[in-house]
């Protein structure tokens, strides 16, 4: 084995077996701890010098110094592990567990670039979407948007808003519509109601955007 000692007379390499190495070890324990007792500096680590450097002559060199290496080195060390040096890991990006394959059906869209919103209607999945204006804004973690027209019509869309209040045309009439952000802040409500009843009419008003769509193209 070879045993490297390193000290104010320069850097030594020896070729040792295991025994000698380890006696060399022990001896080298001793001193330290001796130097140790006489000028009364305390262990940064907490525990008792003599159980720490206690070893049994029946470990080999390479086990002891396989123990030393997975020592704490510090009191940080000690309570924390090593891993407090590390720098923190960086986090990825917040991704859509309830929808990962994207949103599908009614939705009102506000523009990341230009600001523009529009409400329209997905026939297929889609993770994003594209405005007018060439910009491509992701869809993730979208609110439904509950709202309910003085025309009688109401509707149910996923929004990415996330202002306290906005104004809304009705798809139907174009009329606006005012709505908030809940109290939870988990989806928005036309002011002054707007989800009751919506359960029995949605089907019949999907039915009708969707005929009312059709119109138009043709």
């Amino acid at each position: 084995m070879e045993v490297k000692i390193i000290s104010g007379y320069g850097e030594n390499t020896f070729q040792m077996d295991d025994a000698d190495t380890m006696s060399l070890l022990n001896n080298a324990m001793r001193f330290h701890n001796k130097i140790k007792a006489i000028d009364g500096v305390e262990d940064n680590t907490g525990i008792k010098a003599e159980k720490e450097e206690e070893i049994k002559e029946s470990i080999t060199a390479q086990e002891f110094v396989k123990r030393m290496q997975e020592k704490p080195h510090s009191r940080n060390d000690s309570l924390f592990g090593t891993g407090w040096k590390k720098e923190p890991e960086k986090t990825e990006e917040p991704q859509d567990m309830e929808h990962p394959d994207g949103y599908k059906g009614f939705l009102y869209i506000k523009c990341d670039k230009c600001g523009k919103e529009k409400g329209f209607c997905a026939k297929e999945k889609i993770k994003s979407y594209k405005c007018e204006c060439g910009k491509e804004t992701e869809l993730v973690n979208l609110k439904p948007l509950y709202t309910k027209c003085k025309c009688g019509n109401e509707f149910k869309y996923m929004t990415n808003m996330n202002t306290a209040e906005f104004t809304y045309k009705c798809f139907t009439c174009g009329s606006p519509v005012d709505v908030k952000m809940n109290s939870r802040r988990t989806a928005y409500i036309t002011i002054g109601g707007g989800t009751k009843g919506y359960t029995a009419s949605w089907l019949g008003n999907m039915v009708h955007q969707l005929v009312a769509g059709k119109r138009k193209r043709g």
